[in-house]
């Protein structure tokens, strides 16, 4: 991934690459590639952090990252918006929590993973609110919705489908009904 801060592109590894490697591996990856961003998986992936992580580990952490000299500054999770329930609010909050405890300032979220389509009337209504609740649940983590579409799997392969942050028309309505605050994560894989 890249983060462009004052007109200065700096390069980094992402969580998702790293999801069935242990932290420490992650971070001396990061360091022997010369990198010094790193982003940190929380309660999405195997070796992610959990969501009931002590004020302990959490200092482990820290000193991990210092100890490689890799910066604590962006995380991701994964939640879904889409499908018309509130059901991963309290988990964002919580993940949001970890953030702020950890000092990160950057948090890659999605909107969903539903097919746009099927994302009308109060599943869209539903997915607005959850969003702009957890944007201004912190004034310190800057959401990041990733541009990310939905996957059908089949046999001999996948179907990449549209969801409402890959359709650039549907994005754009998405952000105008946002929050100033949340960004977008462009995700030209997807």
């Amino acid at each position: 991934f890249r983060i462009c801060e004052d007109d200065i592109m700096r390069f980094g590894n992402a969580s998702w690459g790293f999801r069935e490697t242990a932290l420490v591996d992650q971070l001396r990856i990061t360091h022997e590639m010369g990198l010094s961003l790193l982003e940190l998986g929380i309660a999405n992936a195997p070796n992610d952090l959990p969501l009931d992580i002590t004020d302990a580990q959490i200092e482990e952490v820290k000193n991990l990252f210092k100890k490689y000299n890799v910066e604590l500054l962006c995380a991701a999770t994964g939640n879904d918006f889409t499908n018309g329930n509130t059901d991963d609010l309290p988990k964002l909050k919580h993940v949001v929590d970890i953030c702020e405890k950890l000092g990160i300032k950057i948090l890659r979220i999605f909107a969903g993973f539903s097919p746009v389509e099927e994302v009308v009337g109060e599943k869209w209504d539903c997915m607005i609110r959850c969003l702009t609740e957890i944007a201004s649940y912190s004034n310190n983590v800057v959401l990041a919705i990733e541009t990310h579409g939905g996957v059908n799997g089949f046999d001999d392969g996948v179907q990449h489908f549209y969801s409402t942050s890959s359709k650039p028309d549907v994005l754009q309505r998405m952000l105008l009904e946002l929050p100033e605050s949340i960004m977008v994560n462009f995700d030209p894989a997807n």
